[in-house]
């Protein structure tokens, strides 16, 4: 396999270090701040899929105002008529003093509670009373209603053909923005991988975005071949993988029932069918990775021999536990290390809090009898606005540093698989150049 004038003119990678790798990416990063603008573009645009087309969940329609009136008063008669009866045959048996002090008391509690109401609406800059907070919100709910209705009444009154064509106008579109979105994920993935070579091969921020995003619009069609033949393939052997697993472990049941001869042959033919199958999913899925490498930094050709140039590569002796090393390594420090720091604002200011709740809890325990409800009482008094406060700014530094790191891991994961690429190829032994 001959390597492209690209290829020659990249940035040599000619020994395998992981920690080279990383001083090496951020160093590009540092050099290049354009891969920022390309990383923020990731962030936002290959992870946005299609919204969700909703309907309207509106409520039972409300009749007019008469009707409700006319309705209440005849369900006030029958109530009436009902209990009447039973009222006369019990009143003797009632203390009707004890029951007027009890109504004049929930009364009372009554009045109070929307007095607390209408001190917490005013507090809030709400000059509304309850009342009319709920004739608001019954207005809102019989706008949305008649709207609702309206629009019902309009699909109701369409031809025959056209209420066929709404859904499938509806599907159609949604499978338009599917696509969209999901040649728009790929074409920024590309121009990532374009801006890192650029960064590598240019340098000090030289390199146009322009370039990068004309160079990726070129490239999306054999990405996408990259993404699903591979993938087929990877699931195809997933399934060989689960029978192998399947004979396996049915031969191990055949050893314990005395059903020795056909035991050893389900359990090493199982147990070599899940080892070649483990290592063609894991060489596919590598392949596919360096698949992407290929057809981003090196000269057009079909995805094809992009693929199969990249199975090559892993052929060489050690190559595929080098990729899984730097696979392992990021999944280390990208999803875990970096998001355990992004959390420490948040956990430092939360176990602060359940510290200073738990020795509140605890000098209320030992100064009292021990009554949980008083305790929690405490507790809930204890958690005053300023502690509020800290656990909001915390929570908003913690989601301010988890998009930092967000922003700056995606040049770093893509230099690192960069300079390994890089590594493969200058590294090739004479049968597979």
């Amino acid at each position: 396999m001959e390597r492209s004038q690209h290829q020659l003119n990249s940035p040599s990678q000619d020994c395998w270090s992981i920690n080279d790798f990383f001083k090496k990416s951020i160093k590009l990063l540092k050099e290049n701040p354009k891969l920022l603008l390309l990383s923020l573009a990731l962030m936002v645009l290959a992870t946005s899929g299609t919204g969700s087309v909703g309907g309207f969940n509106s409520g039972g329609s409300s009749g007019p105002r008469n009707e409700q009136q006319e309705e209440a008063q005849n369900l006030r008669e029958i109530i009436f008529n009902d209990t009447n009866e039973s009222f006369e045959s019990t009143q003797s048996s009632l203390n009707l003093d004890e029951m007027t002090d009890y109504l004049d008391d929930e009364v009372d509690e009554s009045t109070q509670d929307q007095a607390e109401l209408e001190v917490i609406f005013s507090t809030l800059g709400i000059n509304k009373t309850p009342e009319e907070i709920e004739e608001s919100l019954a207005s809102a709910r019989k706008s949305i209603t008649i709207i609702g209705k309206s629009f019902i009444t309009g699909v109701n009154k369409l031809s025959p053909w056209m209420k066929g064509f709404f859904p499938l106008g509806a599907l159609l579109l949604g499978i338009v923005l599917v696509l969209f979105s999901v040649v728009v994920g790929f074409w920024i993935k590309i121009a990532m991988m374009c801006g890192i070579d650029q960064a590598a091969s240019i340098g000090n921020n030289q390199w146009k975005l322009v370039d990068v995003t004309k160079k990726a619009a070129r490239r999306i069609k054999p990405m996408i071949w990259m993404s699903i033949i591979p993938l087929l393939k990877i699931i195809l052997w997933s399934l060989v993988l689960f029978i192998g697993l399947a004979l396996f472990t049915s031969g191990i049941a055949m050893l314990f029932n005395n059903r020795a001869v056909i035991g050893i042959v389900f359990f090493g033919g199982g147990l070599a069918l899940l080892f070649y199958s483990t290592k063609k999913v894991i060489t596919l899925s590598i392949a596919q990775i360096l698949g992407y490498w290929n057809i981003a930094i090196n000269d057009p050709q079909p995805a094809k021999n992009a693929f199969e140039q990249s199975l090559v590569l892993l052929k060489q002796k050690g190559s595929v536990g080098k990729i899984i090393s730097l696979a392992f390594v990021h999944l280390i420090v990208f999803n875990l290390i970096m998001p355990l720091i992004a959390l420490l604002p948040l956990g430092a200011a939360g176990f602060s809090l359940a510290g200073k709740l738990f020795k509140v809890a605890q000098q209320e325990a030992l100064t009292s009898e021990p009554n949980v409800a008083k305790i929690i009482d405490v507790v809930v008094q204890t958690f005053s606005t300023e502690w509020i406060l800290v656990i909001v700014g915390a929570g908003l530094l913690t989601a301010l540093l988890f998009f930092a790191i967000s922003l700056i891991s995606i040049p770093l994961k893509h230099g690192n698989w960069y300079w390994a690429y890089q590594y493969l190829i200058n590294n090739k032994t004479p049968e597979y150049q």
